[in-house]
């Protein structure tokens, strides 16, 4: 495709009647790869967690687009990126925090603010400043 994203979009809950809106996707990633099978996030239900995988498999396993005839090989791909032990966004930007300065109570006192309203939104500025 020459065209392709992942995205989601927050909704006040199960079954709220809210309706698709391209306008409130807040993730968004360009799919972009040379593969014929991608798995770019997993909803954990229970947790409710997004779990960012950004797999694309070289071999197109024998899967059609069925995940009841696939179970077995989706099992494998959801349990290890699932148990993988990631470094949180919190975690992050406290070691930068505490390795580049101080951390502070006052917002009025603080030279840079990881607002959690908007900040994990900011792919860009977070791979760029704090990944790279």
């Amino acid at each position: 495709l020459p065209e392709c994203f992942a995205g989601w979009m927050s909704r006040g809950g199960p079954e709220s009647g809210e309706i698709y809106d391209a306008r409130t996707v807040q993730t968004r990633s360009d799919l972009s790869s040379s593969t014929r099978t991608a798995v770019p996030v997993v909803f954990d239900l229970v947790a409710s967690e997004a779990i960012w995988c950004d797999l694309a498999l070289e071999r197109s396993p024998a899967w059609n687009n069925n995940l009841r005839r696939n179970m077995n090989g989706v099992t494998w791909i959801i349990k290890a990126m699932a148990g993988l032990n990631r470094t949180s966004l919190l975690q992050l930007v406290t070691w930068h925090a505490i390795a580049r300065g101080e951390i502070v109570e006052d917002r009025s006192e603080a030279d840079i603010i990881f607002d959690a309203a908007t900040f994990p939104f900011e792919s860009e500025r977070i791979g760029a400043e704090f990944l790279g």
